[in-house]
């Protein structure tokens, strides 16, 4: 039986959240791409819901308006959930009066990331159809292209 280990990327999966509640450019070039499947961090899809909600409806980051949405919303979440959510925001109280540097480096980050779990996750599709004798398949996972 092997272990499989993979390497843990919950701080750049949490500076990725962060900068998606508090950067509208941000938000404009990682929201067409960002998948809750990218994230190992529970949390994730949730803020990632929010975010998308805010934006799609104001065309700018949430910024601190997503305590709002977790005051009206975190009451519905998982107990586990809601206590990470509420973590993650009292983190972003704390950092969200710096102003955002470099926001292209941060984009190239996120991407990286993103890269880095499609090839993950293609690897062990892969993995699964070889075991399983079908190649076409994949195959067929192979030319999956990150976007």
């Amino acid at each position: 039986m092997t272990i499989e280990r993979s390497r843990l990327d919950y701080n750049r999966e949490k500076q990725v959240i962060i900068n998606l509640i508090l950067n509208t450019k941000y938000c404009e070039k990682i929201l067409p791409v960002i998948s809750p499947d990218y994230f190992d961090v529970k949390y994730a899809s949730t803020v990632i819901d929010w975010v998308r909600a805010y934006y799609e409806s104001y065309t700018v980051a949430p910024k601190l308006h997503i305590n709002e949405i977790f005051e009206e919303h975190g009451k519905d979440l998982e107990e586990e959930t809601h206590t990470q959510v509420g973590n993650v925001l009292q983190h972003l109280t704390d950092v969200a009066d710096t102003e955002v540097h470099n926001v292209d480096y941060l984009i190239d980050v996120a991407n990286d990331l993103f890269r880095e779990k499609h090839l993950e996750r293609q690897n062990k599709a892969i993995a699964k159809y070889i075991e399983k004798g079908d190649l076409i398949s994949a195959e067929n996972v192979m030319l999956e292209q990150y976007h």
